[in-house]
């Protein structure tokens, strides 16, 4: 199991996250940005972030020893910005009772998958879902 850690370089007093990864590294800094915005609701402004595996790479022979790191990415930017929208909006609709769905190909592995009514979950029907149904606009269509 990987783990990641938030280190500070003594030289230069920057923090930066470090996620260990036991196979692949991941195709993009998605994940760095979900740490950063949680490290964040926790007071720690860290900005940077990079990826190491022990796996090597076909192309470096040094990384059969030393293992393979992506570059320390700038998690400073407007992928923040669209990560740290994401979650607010999302914990701001769960505090109300609200869950909205996204459906994709990672449904198959969720644990709630049996509760859930977009995949026609055997469970589904223990949890009745509430439709609101609102006034015309002028066009006169209804809106859900």
């Amino acid at each position: 199991m990987a783990t990641s850690t938030a280190f500070t370089d003594t030289n230069t007093g920057e923090t930066f996250i470090l996620d260990l990864k036991t196979g692949r590294l991941p195709a993009d800094s998605m994940q760095l940005h979900t740490y950063r915005y949680m490290l964040e609701q926790h007071g720690n402004d860290v900005t940077k972030g990079m990826f190491w595996t022990p796996a090597s790479t076909k192309t470096d022979k040094q990384s059969a020893k030393q293992g393979t790191a992506t570059e320390l990415y700038d998690l400073d930017n407007n992928t923040y910005r669209h990560v740290s929208s994401m979650y607010s909006q999302a914990m701001k609709g769960i505090s109300q009772g609200i869950f909205v769905p996204h459906v994709t190909a990672l449904c198959k592995g969720c644990p709630v998958r049996d509760a859930c009514w977009t995949v026609n979950g055997k469970e589904a029907y223990r949890y009745p879902i509430e439709t609101t149904i609102t006034a015309p606009t002028k066009e006169d269509k209804e809106h859900q």
